[in-house]
């Protein structure tokens, strides 16, 4: 039906349980490294299983959920290691779909 309406979504815009939490930080630039936004001094990097990897790559992360995200994502392919480029990869490809309110 043409000009449907979503009442969940109403007129005022989604509802904050259908969005992502992750925000863009002030200085975010379309630069594919920027600088290190604010939350990741609070990331326990010793706790996540491949956190000494991605800590190499944490400024391709757009957010520190990704981070925390690929921490699971690799731990459940239970991956004996991964290199740098595979991290900064998915971290990217992390960062396209966030921009593209994915």
């Amino acid at each position: 039906m043409e000009g449907s309406f979503d009442a969940k979504v109403g007129a005022t815009g989604p509802h904050s349980d259908q969005v992502s939490t992750c925000a863009l930080s002030a200085g975010d630039s379309g630069s594919e490294v920027g600088e290190e936004p604010r939350g990741y001094e609070a990331i326990a990097w010793n706790e996540l299983r491949y956190g000494g990897r991605i800590h190499m790559c944490r400024l391709y992360a757009h957010c520190s959920d990704d981070i925390y995200m690929l921490d699971a994502f690799l731990s459940l392919a239970e991956l004996p290691d991964i290199d740098t480029e595979s991290v900064k990869l998915l971290l990217r490809a992390l960062k396209l779909l966030r921009l593209c309110d994915y």
